[in-house]
């Protein structure tokens, strides 16, 4: 736990960023949707997506689920995906992510709360990346950090085949009931 006080300013620091990045993206957004500049590419486990495709438009583009998940989705749900939703998803495809290493996991909270029904807390750390995990009972969590979770320590759990955090675990922050 020495760490803490240097995640949280990591924390900090990435959370300024993200806002910026987000705050851009607001416009560029737009013009890339208003535009439909958007086209096939490939996501980080190889499976096709829709894209941005400009070059200059790479810090909006989701190389996990795409900037349109769903097919058929108009301009407008595009852009709540890609501006509102993943604003700032293309941070963790430009150096800003990192690859999972099991062996490198240390964790402590409940091991998976990405299971259905789960609730508790969670705290996962490889070196300087940390991420927090508190989810209730009743649908609400509260995420900060990269996206780690203790589990992640077996290599069984992370598959480069499904699992887009394993090539570039990307940070999240955020306040939400699902």
């Amino acid at each position: 736990m020495i760490l803490l006080p240097v995640w949280i300013v990591i924390w900090t620091m990435f959370l300024a960023l993200t806002a910026l990045v987000r705050a851009v993206g607001l416009i560029t957004v737009l013009y890339l949707t208003l535009r439909r500049l958007w086209g096939p590419g490939v996501n980080v486990c190889g499976a096709p997506i829709t894209v941005f495709t400009p070059a200059w438009a790479e810090l909006w583009n989701d190389y996990d689920q795409g900037v349109m998940p769903s097919k058929g989705m108009t301009p407008f749900e595009v852009y709540v995906n890609s501006a509102l939703r993943n604003g700032a998803a293309g941070l963790r495809f430009i150096g800003f992510g990192f690859p999972i290493n099991p062996a490198k996991i240390r964790g402590r909270g409940v091991s998976n709360l990405y299971a259905a029904g789960s609730h508790g807390w969670s705290l996962a750390w490889q070196g300087v990346y940390a991420g927090f995990w508190l989810k209730a009972a009743s649908g609400w969590e509260f995420r900060i950090g990269w996206c780690l979770i203790p589990q992640d320590a077996s290599p069984a759990t992370v598959n480069p085949k499904t699992d887009p955090r394993a090539a570039c675990c990307g940070f999240t922050f955020q306040l939400a009931r699902h």
